[in-house]
Order: C-alpha cells, then sequence, then structure tokens
C-alpha cells in the first residue's frame, strides 16, 4: 500500500510563491521586449528555472489520475485525517497541452490561478521542478515546456531544457566534489 500525507491547503497555495510570480513578472516583461532585452529576460527565466531544480523545489502540477485511484476513495474521510492510505498504485500523468500548431508541451504554472484559467485535470499534486524539465525534455512526445499556457505563454524548446539539465549536472558534480 501507499501512504500519502495530505498538506495544509495554505501551504500549498504559498509553495514557493516568491519565485514564481518572479517567474511570472519576467514572462510577462518578455513579451514586451526584443533584441538584447529578450535575450536577458529569457536567460534569467532559464536560470530561475535551473536553480529551482538544484533546490529541489516544487511546483503545484495538474495531473490525470490515470488509474482513478483518487476518485475510488472516500475524500471526506481523507482530508478530516489529514492522510489516506491507498490499497493500490497510484500512477499520476502530467497532461500536456497543444499549442496552435498542435505540438505537445509540459505545461508550468506559476499560480493556481493561472492553472483555472484553461481546462486542466483537477487532480494537483507537488511535484518537482527537475522531474518537469527532464520529463520534457526526454519524452518523444513532447517539443518542450510552455509557463503560463493560458495567458503569458512562454515556450522553453528541448534545447533549452538540455541546457538546464546540464547545468543541474554540473552542479551535482561540483557538489560531490565538495563533499
Amino acid at each position: 500500500f501507499y501512504r500519502i500525507k495530505i498538506e495544509d491547503p495554505i501551504y500549498l497555495l504559498n509553495h514557493d510563491e516568491v519565485r514564481n510570480a518572479w517567474i511570472a513578472n519576467y514572462a510577462q516583461k518578455l513579451h514586451v521586449s526584443d533584441g538584447e532585452e529578450f535575450k536577458i529576460i529569457y536567460n534569467k527565466i532559464l536560470q530561475a528555472l535551473a536553480d529551482r531544480c538544484i533546490d529541489n523545489e516544487e511546483i503545484i502540477v495538474p495531473c490525470i489520475d490515470v488509474n482513478n485511484t483518487i476518485s475510488n476513495m472516500n475524500l471526506e474521510e481523507a482530508i478530516e485525517k489529514k492522510q489516506f492510505q491507498l490499497d493500490e498504485e497510484l500512477r499520476l500523468r502530467i497532461e500536456p497541452v497543444k499549442d496552435d500548431e498542435g505540438a505537445l508541451f509540459i505545461p508550468f504554472f506559476t499560480s493556481y490561478e493561472e492553472i483555472n484559467k484553461g481546462i486542466m485535470p483537477n487532480t494537483r499534486v507537488n511535484w518537482l521542478v527537475k522531474n518537469m524539465i527532464y520529463d520534457a525534455y526526454y519524452r518523444d512526445d513532447i517539443t518542450g515546456m510552455i509557463i503560463n499556457p493560458f495567458s503569458d505563454k512562454i515556450t522553453i524548446p528541448k534545447a533549452f531544457l538540455k541546457n538546464i539539465i546540464d547545468e543541474v549536472e554540473a552542479n551535482k558534480k561540483t557538489t560531490a566534489n565538495i563533499s
């Protein structure tokens, strides 16, 4: 069986709020900039994502409950006890979003408000930013990652995700050498 703790909703709402707001702010600025300023802001967003990976930070992600484990449980009882036990495996999958050309992207939302601007699965879980980036890079059906796909959307192609992964891996080696 699998044991999962239900987090306090206030904690989930404020989780990584500062860095998410920072990314959202730069996403808005990116849409009104060009040339060198565009490159600087885009690189700041990529660096913020890399930092979140290195720091093992999480983000709230809408997911699909692949085998309907959550829908088959008593949620009122789970909320009351603040934890629950599953008798079967919980399999979750991040639902990709399509761009105007039909390409699939892993969505990265900077707030609940951004998630609610579109139609997304209603199962929300904490997911490591690093795992999202690795998933977006290594999945063959995915073109990249997209930040806030229903508003100030910013696409991050696989080539840039690879740069983030390289930085995370280099940081692991540096940290291992220091220890």
